[in-house]
């Protein structure tokens, strides 16, 4: 992840690497708080078979970064729908 308090910048540096762009900035600690929760936040997770599936914990900010780099966001609510248990764990 590219983080950058001007988000233009983020996304242009991000569109160049393949990199997914975070507005930060670093001189506030809710804004630091926030970039980091998109790094910590598991979107998949195991089922019962071990097998990794949606959460259905995708973010319409993160859901339309994820968007612009091909991400089928359908599929992902799809799956996360079929697999209402993986969420509340």
């Amino acid at each position: 992840a590219i983080g950058d308090i001007d988000m233009d910048r983020a996304r242009s540096t991000a569109d160049e690497i393949g990199a997914l762009a975070v507005q930060m900035d670093v001189t506030d600690q809710p804004s630091i708080d926030a970039a980091r929760g998109y790094a910590t936040t598991p979107i998949f997770a195991p089922n019962q078979l071990g097998q990794a599936v949606a959460t259905g914990k995708l973010d319409n900010f993160l859901a339309q970064e994820l968007a612009r780099h091909g991400f089928d966001l359908e599929a992902y609510k799809a799956e996360s729908q079929a697999n209402p248990g993986v969420a509340s764990s």
